[in-house]
C-alpha cells in the first residue's frame, strides 16, 4: 500500500512532561510492534479482497472461454 509509509525516527535529548507522555518511558518499540500486529491483519483482510475481483473474472473466463468445442475450465488439471 503506497499511503502505509514507515519510515525510522530517532530522537535524542529530547524531553516531555509526565503529564504529555503516552505509555511507558522506554516502551516505545514495544507499543509501536502491537499496533503493527493489528495493522497486519488488516492489510491481510485487504489483500484477500482484492484478490477476489481478479478470481472471480478469471473463473469468469475459463468458463465462457471455448476451445475444440468445450470450456477452457473443463481442461483443467488436478494434483496428485
Amino acid at each position: 500500500m503506497r499511503s502505509s509509509d514507515t519510515a525510522e525516527l530517532v530522537m535524542e535529548d529530547v524531553y516531555v512532561e509526565d503529564w504529555r507522555r503516552i505509555g511507558e518511558v522506554g516502551g516505545g518499540f514495544v507499543d509501536t510492534l502491537k499496533i503493527l500486529d493489528k495493522g497486519r491483519i488488516t492489510i491481510g483482510a485487504l489483500a484477500v479482497g482484492w484478490a477476489a475481483a481478479p478470481w472471480r473474472r478469471a473463473i469468469a473466463y475459463a468458463t465462457d472461454r471455448k476451445a475444440f468445442g468445450k470450456p477452457i475450465a473443463d481442461f483443467r488439471r488436478c494434483a496428485g
